[in-house]
């Protein structure tokens, strides 16, 4: 909820997109998921390089914690890679 409220600001980091993204994972709802970490993709400034690896890196963490498999988030892996 607090990304989610957090996002509705004019001034917004990716970093809000993605936790609310890594979140959404952790709740089950892939779909959701990937239309936060789209949206954290086009924000500006745009993530760099080694931030999209890290959100990769976080989006497995949970995906593997919540017991997810690995071609359920292989879109949004793809995406940030």
């Amino acid at each position: 909820h607090t990304c989610i409220e957090l996002q509705k600001r004019p001034v917004v980091s990716f970093w809000t997109d993605f936790t609310a993204g890594q979140a959404e994972v952790g709740m089950g709802d892939i779909a959701a998921a990937a239309v936060a970490y789209r949206s954290g993709l086009k924000r500006e400034p745009q993530p760099s390089k080694s931030d999209r690896k890290s959100a990769a890196d976080g989006l497995r963490r949970m995906a593997e914690a919540k017991n997810i498999g690995t071609d359920e988030i292989t879109t949004i892996v793809a995406l940030l890679e």
